[in-house]
């Protein structure tokens, strides 16, 4: 992820030299900071479930300045309280850059995925007869409930029936039912305008499943 890796060298290559900066006082370190040194700060720790969830690569040298026992906690107060709002800062910068994902803070996918949509599945396995491959369907998601992550998807002329759906952060399943044929569709938004995943259909007789892209309109 180059954009993110430049983004958390510009904010804290800075803020680390800081820290280091503050660290060369030997006298106050030992005076402020005790044997153990300080607590990671929540927002720190925040922070690097963040990093290590959008560019876990670039995690191993936080650690060592952000991470339980790193030169934040061990050189002062003043170095502590550096690092807490760079680690804020930054979680607020990433979680810009990754709104979908969960580990950088709320993502309120209902609110913000509603409209119109295009679905396009293909069928990769199964034992139902289709006349197609692959279909297209425009539709619809609307919000039910924006605290609970439940929203409905109305695909025209994929299903007769609409889809009621749960998102638990940026993953969500939906599911329909329609005379004894079952679809269910599971699936990640990859950003708010683009989704993607699998999708089976089932019933008595036979079975259908295969992969699925979807986006906004």
């Amino acid at each position: 992820m180059v954009t993110t890796r430049r983004l958390l060298a510009a904010v804290f290559v800075p803020l680390l030299l800081a820290c280091g900066g503050l660290g060369n006082k030997d006298d106050e370190v030992e005076d402020t900071a005790g044997g153990d040194g300080l607590p990671v700060t929540q927002a720190c720790q925040d922070y690097l479930d963040c990093v290590a969830a959008v560019d876990a690569a670039t995690l191993g040298t936080l650690l060592t300045s952000y991470g339980e026992g790193g030169t934040c906690w061990t050189t002062g107060q003043d170095a502590a309280d550096v690092c807490d709002q760079a680690c804020q800062t930054g979680l607020d910068q990433l979680h810009d850059q990754n709104p979908t994902e969960a580990a950088c803070g709320d993502v309120e996918i209902c609110t913000v995925i509603e409209g119109e949509w295009e679905v396009v599945i293909t069928r990769t396995g199964g034992d139902c007869e289709f006349p197609w491959e692959q279909l297209d369907s425009p539709g619809e998601l609307t919000c039910t409930d924006a605290s609970a992550g439940t929203f409905e998807a109305e695909f025209y002329t994929l299903f007769p029936t609409v889809f009621d759906c749960a998102a638990v952060g940026s993953d969500f399943t939906c599911e329909t039912e329609y005379q004894g044929v079952t679809m269910v569709i599971d699936g990640h938004f990859d950003t708010f305008e683009e989704a993607s995943g699998g999708w089976t259909l089932s019933s008595a007789q036979c079975e259908a499943l295969g992969p699925f892209e979807m986006s906004m309109r």
